[in-house]
């Protein structure tokens, strides 16, 4: 110990001196991460995404290509399936983090996930036949000639309520599972004689197929709606996140609706379609910006909607139980908190 203008000082040797620094440069570590989290630069990880061809989930792209995922700083990896059911399997098996699906394949999956967006509206998945049917009712001539449906998707079921409103017993209709790109080759083929398929493949099928619809659903209280599904575990672990995710997806919604042609560009070639092709599916389709999904959400269509699907496939003989609307809808989402987390 020293003196220093009369105050007593403290000579620790190295090992103090060694302590000191550490401590200084920790504290420096820890104002560096403060300062990165508040302007927004901390290092997150990726947010997976499952897509497959489908019109209500292409907007995913041009989030992608404008940059709008960048802008929210978010690194979105997507990864694209090449059917419906392959990306509902990666999202119940946890290999992506958000699920772009409808509200049937979520209560059929068992509920493995919350909705957090309503980004459309559709007329539901279309039974094609060949020209030579007269109508639905033609469907009892093709006793146990096999019918195509992606098993595990709306328009499964729909073939499985076609099937009851005709009076048929389920054995007397053979439903030859395929994914749906599949499906409608076998049908433009010939092996089968009638598909159920969903824009943009619709097109294809009327088409190549020479095929004519045999049944489709109009719109009506009860259509189906295309969603956003994200894990309990993503929404309370990283519910920044599904924020930002939210934000860039309706940003990419607002360049659509007003430069519609850019952005039918952009996901026609997502698809790999003709942006003549995309253009005219996207006639089965009601987009929702922001506020028409906050409303929508925030009201009894939601509810309808949830009750009704539930109500429709408990019909057809599915185990649905009870479901609480407060646990299956997170709104707060698309509220009009505009705060970044």
């Amino acid at each position: 110990m020293t003196r220093r203008g009369g105050v007593p000082v403290l000579y620790g040797g190295k090992g103090c001196a060694m302590k000191r620094w550490k401590q200084r440069l920790g504290a420096a570590v820890a104002m560096f991460v403060l300062f990165n989290a508040s302007c927004g630069f901390m290092v997150r990880p990726p947010v997976r995404v499952a897509v497959f061809p489908r019109p209500g989930c292409e907007l995913i792209w041009v989030a992608k290509e404008k940059g709008y995922f960048k802008e929210e700083g978010l690194d979105v990896v997507i990864a694209q399936y090449s059917s419906w059911v392959s990306a509902l399997n990666a999202f119940n098996q946890g290999k992506v983090d958000i699920s772009i699906q409808t509200v049937m394949s979520l209560l059929v999956s068992g509920r493995r996930g919350v909705i957090v967006a309503v980004t459309d509206r559709f007329k539901g998945d279309v039974l094609v036949g060949k020209r030579t049917m007269k109508s639905v009712v033609d469907l009892t001539s093709l006793k146990r000639k096999p019918v195509s449906a992606e098993i595990g998707t709306d328009g499964y079921y729909l073939l499985e309520s076609v099937v009851q409103q005709l009076g048929l017993a389920r054995k007397e209709i053979s439903i030859f599972p395929q994914f749906t790109d599949d499906a409608v080759d076998s049908f433009i083929r010939g092996d089968i004689q009638a598909v159920v398929c969903y824009p943009p493949y619709v097109k294809k099928a009327l088409r190549k197929g020479k095929g004519r619809v045999l049944y489709a659903q109009e719109f009506h209280a009860l259509s189906p709606a295309t969603v956003i599904v994200a894990p309990e575990r993503l929404i309370a672990g990283r519910p920044g996140d599904v924020r930002r995710f939210i934000r860039a997806w309706y940003k990419a919604v607002a360049f659509f609706k007003n430069h519609r042609e850019e952005a039918i560009r952009i996901m026609a070639k997502a698809e790999g379609v003709t942006p003549e092709e995309f253009a005219e599916s996207l006639s089965d389709l009601t987009v929702f910006d922001r506020e028409e999904a906050r409303r929508f959400m925030q009201s009894d269509k939601m509810g309808e909607l949830v009750s009704g699907t539930r109500d429709f496939l408990y019909k057809l003989g599915m185990p649905i139980g009870k479901i609480d609307l407060q646990e299956l809808v997170d709104a707060r989402f698309v509220g009009r908190r505009r705060h970044r987390q």
